[in-house]
């Protein structure tokens, strides 16, 4: 189950034209705790799996599927029931699945998260945080990592009915050092911001979300250079920026949030940076274009240089 995978589309025209895009919500499924009812199985188990909830839940469903992080804990929510919960197997990424059939309390490995899972609930209850923002242009989280221009609304739902929550419920952190703030005191600012719903008499966490906030005057101006990309940085604010090493990238840095770019060997359609608040230690990596044109390039990746003579003989040995 690769849920870290993001779907993707080739489309190809008949003259041979190809474009890739990314499906629509296809993103890989980053929660906490994800849970899957079951759609078919056979007598060894569960073979197709439907997403159900992110983070805590009530279902209807006898029976299901909950994946959680490695060496997170998982029992019964009621400490009277003999057994345990079956771990069956792992994702792609080495989460843990767990065949769920009864109600499940669930804690991180450092026991600061709690989730609950009830099944066979007479209603339904699927809570989750709902964000509205624009996002940056021309260019995305290379981590799928929801990324935001400036600060974006948050919501609260049961399904598609909007809560408004108690005092503390919902919460946000800038670093993992850091205590939560309620999020009615204080703006969301730049950089990596970990948001909470939580309720505060039980401490099952309703829903819990990481995104990225850039400046809403945040702007990338590329252009062409006589050796490579020009890559300008512009209202970025206090967020500090660096390229991702990558194999064969070539840097040049002429001034202050201005990188010229090129590739030696091994070229790439896609450059990643990375934006680092200099109050936490989790850095924003975006992804931008890195427009690439036709050449050729040895076996290994090396890139041949423009105006070398070529024999037939080293042609054939070309890409």
């Amino acid at each position: 189950v690769p849920l870290d995978a993001p779907i993707q589309v080739l489309i190809q025209s008949p003259d041979g034209a190809s474009r890739v895009f990314p499906w629509p919500n296809g993103r890989g499924e980053f929660a906490d705790v994800i849970t899957f009812e079951i759609d078919a199985e056979d007598e060894e188990g569960p073979l197709v799996l439907v997403l159900a909830a992110r983070g805590s839940a009530s279902l209807r469903a006898e029976r299901v599927v909950v994946c959680t992080p490695a060496g997170w804990r998982v029992g019964w929510e009621d400490k009277t029931v003999d057994g345990a919960p079956q771990c069956i197997g792992t994702t792609h990424d080495g989460r843990a699945l767990w065949l769920v059939e009864k109600s499940v309390a669930i804690a991180s490995a450092d026991g600061a998260f709690f989730y609950r899972i009830r099944v066979g609930a007479d209603e339904e209850v699927r809570e989750q945080i709902v964000l509205h923002g624009p996002t940056p242009q021309g260019f995305v989280s290379a981590d799928d990592l929801p990324l935001f221009s400036g600060e974006p609304a948050v919501l609260c739902r049961n399904g598609w009915t909007e809560i408004k929550p108690a005092h503390n419920e919902l919460v946000w952190r800038h670093s993992p050092t850091e205590r939560w703030r309620d999020i009615t005191c204080a703006r969301l600012p730049s950089g990596v911001v970990d948001i909470m719903w939580q309720d505060v008499r039980s401490r099952f966490i309703r829903d819990r979300i990481r995104i990225g906030i850039v400046p809403p005057s945040a702007r990338v101006i590329r252009d062409r250079t006589h050796n490579g990309w020009r890559y300008h940085f512009d209202g970025f604010g206090h967020l500090m920026i660096s390229v991702e090493h990558a194999p064969g990238l070539y840097v040049e840095e002429p001034e202050e949030n201005v990188f010229v770019l090129s590739f030696r060997q091994h070229p790439s359609r896609r450059v990643t940076f990375c934006l680092k608040d200099p109050r936490n230690p989790r850095p924003i990596r975006i992804s931008l274009p890195f427009p690439l044109e036709d050449g050729l390039a040895h076996w290994n990746g090396k890139i041949v240089p423009p105006g070398v003579e070529i024999t037939p003989v080293e042609l054939s040995e070309l890409v």
